[in-house]
């Protein structure tokens, strides 16, 4: 059985090393989302219908009561990013392998605002950063058996829920129990990561570097490197030497770069 560490799942939010692993056999991602249910794939015409339909905030997979099911998914899994344009103070509440005592159950807003039960306010911006004025949180929210979202009235409009599902023998922390001080510390830890984000690469993260010149012919492709086994590109860089502009616009247009 593969088992999975909180400070696991948070690598895999800026380790870009990662990227070059391929995922395993069973592991799939996806989302759910408040999209308008109108628009629908028709499998017996081949055909997509009201695909232009814009009522994008009101969606869910169905009422339990008043309370919309916004996420519903067996596990082992993990709830990688939570958005929301609008939310309001509607409770959200979250179920983890099927107990009846919600891991979380507050109001939707504040789940952007805080951590845990804990009363100041939430201090991870990178993790919790509000753009184009959408709220966003990308603290993961693990399970083991299955997961369950509902959101009560009053919760706000639009909704985006992003995970993965692990092949049926991994094993994952539990939630909330996993949120203790090691987690807190290895959140803080990688806020500061991402706060770090597009900087130059470390010396010890770029272990090989290759140097090369070449001459590329109008209508000719050169190769320029070629890796093989299992790794990660940490860093691209080109010093092209270019005409007078604006010819060098034209030139950089039409120069393409192509990794397969």
């Amino acid at each position: 059985m593969a088992s999975i560490t909180y400070q696991d799942l948070l690598r895999r939010l800026y380790d870009l090393r990662l990227l070059a692993e391929p995922p395993h056999p069973g592991e799939r991602s996806g989302a759910f989302s408040s999209y308008d249910r109108r628009s629908r794939y028709n499998a017996e015409t081949g055909m997509y219908e009201n695909w232009d339909a814009n009522r994008d905030g009101e969606g869910y997979i169905r009422l339990e009561g008043e309370s919309v099911v916004a996420f519903e998914a067996d596990g082992p899994g993990v709830i990688w990013r939570i958005w929301s344009a609008l939310p309001e103070m509607g409770h959200i509440r979250i179920f983890i392998d099927g107990e009846p005592t919600p891991a979380v159950d507050c109001p939707f807003g504040d789940f952007f605002e805080r951590f845990g039960n804990e009363t100041p306010p939430l201090n991870f911006p990178q993790l919790t950063p509000t753009l184009s004025r959408g709220r966003n949180r990308f603290i993961p929210i693990p399970y083991n058996r299955s997961c369950k979202v509902l959101l009560e009235p009053g919760w706000g409009r639009y909704y985006h829920f992003t995970y993965t599902t692990f092949p049926a023998a991994t094993e994952l922390p539990r939630f909330p129990a996993c949120l203790d001080r090691d987690a807190a510390i290895a959140l803080a830890a990688t806020d500061r990561i991402l706060a770090e984000r597009g900087r130059p690469c470390t010396p010890e993260l770029a272990a090989e570097t290759t140097h090369c010149g070449v001459e590329v012919a109008p209508g000719q492709t050169v190769p320029v490197c070629t890796l093989t086994g299992n790794r990660a590109i940490t860093e691209i860089r080109v010093a092209p030497e270019l005409p007078p502009s604006p010819a060098d616009r034209d030139m950089m247009r039409e120069l393409a770069l192509s990794i397969t």
